[in-house]
């Protein structure tokens, strides 16, 4: 509540003022995207050289700089040495963007508030990244004999496509809201991953999703679907809840990112059966067990780094803009919709219905945009991260 009545207060201020702040900057391998309160009027663009660099500024005028720390969550490579975002006069916003080749730099509005500048680029970062995770699965193999086909990676594609799969769905409403019935799990994870979806693509990647409706798809499919389709990651969305007294529901709180591993602590163990009950019998108890025993170290590490990469984006995107949110951390689990991958692969639990903050946080569609642009920072994180070990 008092994180709503600071928002309102900010947006009143602002109003009152006539104050256009930048909300947010997102950077991908050919434009950086920035989202303003309302229209910029005048926009101008310069350059000027720098020893063997070129200096682009493209002023906003009537716009302000919200925080500083927009700047410092910009990722870019070669050829950008440096893209920052300054305050400066008192009525002007300046993207200052410092380039080893000269490009033609031109601004484009988006949307009503939201604004692109094209970055000069020279290839596709991500077209031979085949061959460097091919390098990368040989070097897991040199150190460990044990390595299996299960686990085997294709970057066959220009860009890597990324499967996301929204939790239940249909007969399957996953976990419920103990205080209001009509809050459902498997609405949440859908709004989530439709716009996750979105930002995946603002960012180039290709996206397919195992359902994009209300309707139930079995565990075994999800993972079946993404093989078929030769998805180069999967990322599965849900939202955790806990049973007890209101007390507890409301104590309980925070964003998880699991990989498929043998469980660690009780609350993993928790969480796993929780999202196994659907399609959970008796007799896969022992299957699973016989799977997880398979399992070492050098077929999981790119799932972990997948997960620890998105958790920490994700948990940066939403503090930037709201006060308690907790950090559960990347964590090993038994999920049945992670058996079978044969590509990196985790399960986000974005938070917990049962606790009444995060509820009515999992079912606002803005609180569910900032997560889903962290989740996307996070998996550009992860690709442009396993470049740079193989670099």
């Amino acid at each position: 509540m008092a994180s709503r009545l600071f928002v309102l207060f900010f947006l009143i201020i602002s109003f009152l003022s006539g104050a256009n702040y930048l909300f947010d900057a997102v950077a991908d391998d050919k434009s950086l995207t920035l989202e303003f309160q309302k229209p910029v009027n005048k926009i101008s663009i310069s350059s000027l050289k720098k020893g063997d660099s070129i200096e682009y500024l493209v002023d906003f005028k009537g716009a302000r700089l919200k925080s500083k720390a927009i700047a410092s969550t910009l990722t870019y490579s070669s050829p950008i040495k440096k893209i920052d975002l300054i305050q400066y006069k008192k009525d002007t916003l300046r993207v200052i963007i410092i380039s080893t080749i000269a490009y033609s730099a031109k601004v484009y509005k988006k949307s009503k508030s939201i604004y692109e500048i094209t970055l000069p680029h020279q290839s596709k970062p991500f077209t031979n990244l085949k061959t460097k995770i091919n390098n990368l699965f040989s070097s897991i193999k040199r150190s460990d004999d044990s390595q299996s086909s299960i686990y085997k990676t294709s970057f066959s594609k220009k860009r890597p496509l990324i499967i996301i799969d929204p939790g239940h769905g249909g007969k399957d409403a996953g976990a419920v809201s103990p205080d209001n019935r009509r809050y459902l799990e498997k609405n949440a994870v859908l709004s989530i991953a439709l716009k996750l979806k979105k930002h995946l693509q603002r960012l180039g990647f290709n996206v397919l999703m195992t359902r994009s409706r209300d309707k139930f798809v079995k565990l075994p499919a999800r993972t079946h679907f993404a093989n078929v389709k030769k998805g180069d990651l999967f990322v599965s969305i849900h939202a955790n809840a806990i049973r007890g007294s209101r007390r507890k529901r409301s104590r309980i709180r925070g964003i998880e990112t699991y990989y498929l591993s043998k469980a660690k602590s009780k609350r993993a163990k928790m969480v796993a059966a929780k999202e196994n009950i659907a399609e959970f019998k008796k007799q896969y108890k022992e299957s699973m067990n016989i799977f997880l025993n398979t399992i070492t170290n050098s077929k999981m590490i790119l799932s972990r780094k997948l997960a620890i990469d998105v958790q920490n984006n994700s948990i940066k995107s939403l503090r930037r803009y709201y006060r308690g949110v907790v950090n559960g951390g990347a964590k090993p689990a038994p999920f049945w919709v992670l058996v079978g991958a044969d590509m990196p692969a985790i399960l986000i639990e974005t938070g917990y219905i049962s606790n009444p903050m995060e509820r009515r946080r999992l079912f606002n569609s803005r609180y569910q945009d900032r997560l889903a642009r962290g989740i996307a920072r996070g998996i550009a994180r992860f690709f442009k991260n396993r470049e740079r070990e193989m670099e």
